[in-house]
């Protein structure tokens, strides 16, 4: 009988230990899952103008989503039609999720 309880002892804040971890990654999924959803939502805005916007650096945050801000930065690039876009997400002092792409459009005539 004191063996078991011995046992349980010790295994028991072990267990509890390993569940709160799992509860923490859980979470921090949850987080990246919402933080590449809203970078998609940027990707789209940015490849639906219809030229392009020459303006450099923007951050904002999301609407319904607290604790979540973007930056966006858009530079030129040696073509004249291409841009580089940089996109961060953040969600916490320690936690973000980056984005580097290029976009084309065709000069226009």
């Amino acid at each position: 009988m004191l063996v078991a309880i011995v046992v349980i002892a010790v295994a028991f804040p072990a267990l509890l230990g390993l569940h709160n971890r799992n509860l923490v990654l859980v979470g921090n999924d949850q987080n990246l899952s919402t933080a590449t959803l809203l970078m998609r939502q940027l990707v789209a805005q940015v490849e639906l103008q219809t030229e392009f916007s020459d303006y450099g650096n923007v951050s904002g945050n999301f609407d319904g989503y607290p604790g979540f801000r973007y930056e966006l930065e858009i530079s030129h690039t040696s073509f004249d039609e291409l841009r580089q876009v940089r996109l961060r997400v953040l969600w916490d002092e320690r936690h973000h999720a980056d984005l580097l792409y290029y976009v084309h459009r065709e000069p226009e005539s």
